[in-house]
C-alpha cells in the first residue's frame, strides 16, 4: 500500500511550489489549498482526475472540514487557524496533514477495492485461512477472551482483522519492533484447520 498510495502522494507533495514563507492571508490560504488539491488528485492520486479550480476548491474544504484536526480547533476553521498561526508552521502544516488526509482515504478506498476483489467472493475455507493468518498476526492485541475462540470464529470478519492487522504493523514499525512474534506465529499455524 505505501507504493501504491504513500510514495506517490509524498512525492507529489515535495514537488508542489507554494511560497511557504508568504505571510497569511485567506486569499493566499484560497489559492494555495485548491492548488493543492489539484495537484495531488491530478499527479498522486490512484484513478485520479482532473479537478476545475472550482472541485478543487470545493474539495479542499469538504476533507479539511470532515478530518482535520488542528492544533487547537478542527475542521476547516482550525485549517485556517493552523495557516494563519503567527509562531505556528503555517500553510506547511495544514498541506501536511491534508496530504495525510488523502493518503488515509486512498488507502480506505484501496481497502474497499481489495475487500471486495478477494474477501467477500472467498470461499468458507478461504476466510478460514485468512482469519487463520490475521488472528496470528494480530494476536498481541487480542485480549485473551477473543484468543480463546478458533480463528474460524473470525472468517465473517477478515475485513475487521485485516484493517487491525494493517494499523498495528504500521504502528509496530514506526516504533521499531516485529510485527509478530514467535507465540503469535505458533498459535496461527497450530490451530486447527477447517474441514475442507
Amino acid at each position: 500500500m505505501t507504493r501504491h498510495i504513500d510514495e506517490p502522494i509524498d512525492k507529489a507533495v515535495e514537488a508542489f511550489v507554494y511560497d511557504e514563507d508568504r505571510e497569511y492571508s485567506h486569499d493566499y490560504f484560497h489559492e494555495t489549498i485548491p492548488n493543492f488539491v489539484q495537484y495531488l488528485y491530478e499527479k498522486a492520486i490512484r484513478l485520479g482526475r482532473i479537478l476545475s479550480q472550482s472541485q478543487a476548491h470545493d474539495e479542499a474544504v469538504a476533507l479539511l472540514e470532515r478530518w482535520y484536526q488542528g492544533t487547537r480547533q478542527n475542521g476547516y476553521d482550525g485549517a485556517v487557524l493552523d495557516a494563519a498561526a503567527p509562531h505556528g508552521a503555517g500553510i506547511g502544516l495544514v498541506l501536511a496533514r491534508l496530504a495525510e488526509i488523502l493518503k488515509a482515504r486512498e488507502r480506505q478506498k484501496y481497502l474497499r477495492w481489495i475487500v471486495v476483489r478477494h474477501i467477500e467472493w472467498a470461499d468458507w475455507s478461504t476466510r478460514c485461512a485468512m482469519a487463520r493468518i490475521l488472528v496470528g498476526r494480530c494476536y498481541e492485541v487480542l485480549s485473551a477472551r477473543i484468543r480463546n475462540y478458533p480463528p474460524c470464529f473470525f472468517a465473517e470478519d477478515v475485513y475487521e482483522l485485516l484493517i487491525l492487522d494493517i494499523s498495528t504493523t504500521a504502528e509496530l514499525q514506526r516504533s521499531g519492533f516485529s510485527a509478530i512474534s514467535p507465540e503469535a506465529f505458533r498459535f496461527a499455524f497450530s490451530c486447527p484447520k477447517p474441514p475442507l
